[in-house]
């Protein structure tokens, strides 16, 4: 990333040496010396903060350096001091990527690296949205600065920052963003020298020049919230044309046609079957109702009719004709 107002330097998120594609904040409305991007990131993987910098653009004097503030998900995490001047190259570049830190007089670091966020619907207890506002951010900070002198670093500086654990987030907190990833510290990896403080002066002010806001998702995150567009659902096989299946594909769409078609017959099969069922069992009913139809006998005129009910047990007399 780099900003109209820094042109001197180029700020970006590598994962094994290569810069993370970064993609426009639509909503986010450019701050003067800030500058917004999406960038999309995959869980249980290391990440470093590069740093490159032009130095006849840079301004001030040889003996100003870059102080640079990394806050991974709203947390301060480390302060790094790269000497543009240190050598006559007119460019230089730096990756900062760990944590160093002391832990019983040993010197160890452990690498940034994402880590998936776990998240439910339960309460959201004494947590506050707010407190949550920059989950998902990588933002680093530049501001020019003088060096004064070095001490040995004897305790954890960024005692503040917490290594990301099994805790699961309040999808509250979230506030309707697609958020499934937050950053972590790696393993803990020995470190040949100890880590120093270098207290530093502000000769033009403790106000960063320039600021940089990564907002990390996973792919899938960037397609819900629109950064990126879905993936486009795939054409049948059945309406590609032949001469673009391969073999593969050409062998899979005869076993689809032969399955269906198959499927086909036995569905009429069935048909006819069920068909010819109810054709039997209306002739069976009609048969049976002609047993028990009402039978009329009529005599000479001036005598008695009768009428067989369908109940035996019962004569109906006719006394009408006379």
């Amino acid at each position: 990333m780099k900003l109209d107002t820094a042109p001197a330097i180029d700020v970006t998120v590598r994962v094994n040496g290569a810069d993370l594609e970064e993609h426009d904040d639509t909503e986010h409305n450019e701050e003067y010396l800030k500058g917004v991007k999406y960038v999309e990131c995959v869980p249980e993987t290391d990440f470093a903060v590069h740093l490159y910098v032009r130095k006849p653009q840079l301004g001030g004097c040889n003996k100003d350096q870059i102080r640079c503030d990394v806050y991974l998900d709203g947390e301060f995490a480390i302060a790094r001091l790269p000497n543009p001047y240190s050598t006559p190259a007119a460019s230089s570049e730096w990756d900062f990527g760990a944590v160093e830190s002391t832990i019983n007089g040993r010197c160890i670091k452990q690498n940034f690296a994402f880590a998936r966020l776990r998240t439910d619907d339960g309460p959201s207890k004494d947590l506050k949205p707010i407190d949550f506002k920059q989950q998902g951010e990588i933002k680093v900070k530049c501001t020019l600065v003088r060096t004064g002198k070095l001490s040995k670093m004897v305790t954890h500086d960024v005692a503040s920052f917490k290594r990301a654990g099994d805790e699961v987030l309040p999808e509250k907190c979230l506030k309707g963003r697609s958020i499934s990833n937050q950053v972590a510290l790696g393993k803990a990896q020995p470190l040949a020298t100890l880590p120093v403080f270098v207290h530093v002066d502000y000769p033009y002010g403790k106000q960063p020049f320039a600021t940089y806001v990564f907002k990390y998702r996973s792919r899938r995150d960037l397609q819900i919230e629109g950064i990126i567009p879905r993936s486009p659902s795939p054409v049948p096989l059945e309406d590609r044309a032949p001469e673009d299946l391969s073999p593969e594909e050409a062998r899979e769409l005869v076993r689809r046609l032969r399955t269906r078609d198959s499927g086909r017959a036995k569905i009429k099969d069935e048909n006819l079957r069920i068909k010819k069922e109810k054709r039997n069992h209306a002739t069976l009913i009609e048969d049976d109702d002609d047993d028990n139809d009402v039978t009329i006998t009529e005599e000479i005129r001036g005598r008695k009719r009768t009428r067989n009910s369908r109940d035996s047990a019962i004569e109906i007399i006719d006394l009408s004709g006379d």
